[in-house]
Order: structure tokens, then C-alpha cells, then sequence
């Protein structure tokens, strides 16, 4: 199945300080863009897999990291050297760099608002509101992620 290759902009084009659009009349309120880079839906997914490979136990392998995404190792090892040259993963071992691990915690901050919006707002299960989560999230705006992460519907009893 081929993926799209469009990218989509982790943090907003990177600028000292922006005023935003909620900030009472009169008022400013400044916010500071986050390091992170544009990645695609494919480049997102090795961030975040590579991200949770990192907190088990045990090193991070190539052959775990092609399990994990259910690639073979060679399609693995060409999304790695992309990354590298991205400056997400390190140069000599299979390691986010700083941008890569910010980029990683941004994407699963939006994964999760994501989940929140299909699975307890559409009303997805757990099993069909992960995958559509994972589409969704290299996608969100920083805006929509906030507003979905502060709205949370009463719990059906």
C-alpha cells in the first residue's frame, strides 16, 4: 500500500513570538514555536515508534524498529537514513537526536487528542480509534490538539 508523502508542519514556521488569536483585546499573548520539523505520515510513524522503542527495556534494533512498523529491515534502514538527515535520529546509533525527540513528544501529544476525538467524541472503538488516530495526528494543527485535549465529553454510563 503506498502512503502519501505529503508533509505537514509539526509547530508553526519558526518566528520569536506570535499574538494569539484568543489573547483578550489588548492583550498579548506570546507563545514560542517548539523545535520540531515537517515530517510525513510514514516519517511520524518511525518517530513514534522509535520514541516507545527507546522507553522498553533493552536496546533500540533495527530489526525491533522493522517489527514494530511491520516493514522488513531494508525499507526500515531507508526511513532511518532519512531521519538521519533530517537530524532526527543520531548519526552513529539508532537514537533520536533533541529535534527528534521533541518532535516525537509533539506528535504524541496530537496522537493522543486524536484518540480523544475518535474514539470518545466519534465514538470509535479502542481498535478502529488507534489506527485513525495515527493518520490523524502528524496532521493537527497546534490549535485543534489544545482545544482537544481541553474538551473532554461526559463518559456514557
Amino acid at each position: 500500500m503506498r502512503t502519501s508523502s505529503r508533509r505537514s508542519t509539526l509547530a508553526e514556521p519558526s518566528h520569536p513570538a506570535t499574538e494569539h488569536p484568543a489573547a483578550p483585546r489588548g492583550r498579548r499573548a506570546v507563545e514560542h514555536d517548539p523545535p520540531c520539523a515537517e515530517v510525513s505520515g510514514r516519517e511520524a510513524g518511525y518517530l513514534l515508534a522509535l520514541h516507545q522503542l527507546a522507553t522498553a527495556p533493552g536496546p533500540v534494533t533495527q530489526k525491533g524498529l522493522a517489527d514494530s512498523m511491520g516493514v522488513s529491515a531494508p525499507t526500515a534502514l531507508e526511513m532511518v537514513r532519512r531521519l538521519r538527515r533530517m537530524g532526527l535520529v543520531e548519526g552513529d546509533r539508532l537514537e533520536l537526536t533533541s529535534k527528534g525527540t521533541s518532535a516525537a513528544l509533539l506528535l504524541a501529544s496530537r496522537r493522543h487528542a486524536a484518540h480523544l476525538l475518535t474514539g470518545e467524541v466519534l465514538g470509535y472503538t479502542d481498535a478502529a480509534a488507534n489506527p485513525e488516530a495515527a493518520r490523524l495526528a502528524p496532521s493537527l494543527s497546534r490549535e485543534l490538539a489544545r482545544k482537544l485535549l481541553a474538551v473532554r465529553p461526559p463518559r456514557a454510563t
